[in-house]
């Protein structure tokens, strides 16, 4: 039997609702990441080795995210707000936000 986790920041409710199987569990993410997901008209999701260190209780910083929406317009959306876009591949659809000093990895799916 496998698991499903599933890892959603929804604008709708404004929360992080995560999911092992039925099991609903807490991930700490940064309150930029909130803003972000809430500036944003689409789901965002934080995904990779961030989820999984986080339940093996290994601290890290590097936080990978996707969602629906291409990186040029992510760049428009983010235009004029607190984070920036630095579009590393168009034709994949890879950018780096980042707000201050926090770096968040971004592809479109």
């Amino acid at each position: 039997m496998s698991t499903l986790l599933t890892i959603d920041l929804t604008l709708l409710f404004k929360n992080i609702n995560i999911f092992i199987g039925d099991e609903k569990m807490l991930l700490q993410i940064p309150k930029s990441l909130k803003n972000l997901a809430d500036i944003l008209p689409e789901n965002l999701y934080v995904v990779g080795g961030y989820n999984r260190n986080h339940f093996l209780g290994i601290k890290g910083e590097d936080i990978d995210l996707c969602s629906s929406i291409k990186v040029e317009e992510l760049a428009k959306i983010l235009e004029g707000t607190a984070f920036e876009v630095k579009i590393k591949n168009k034709f994949v659809g890879t950018a780096i936000i980042t707000h201050g000093k926090e770096k968040f990895e971004y592809s479109t799916f």
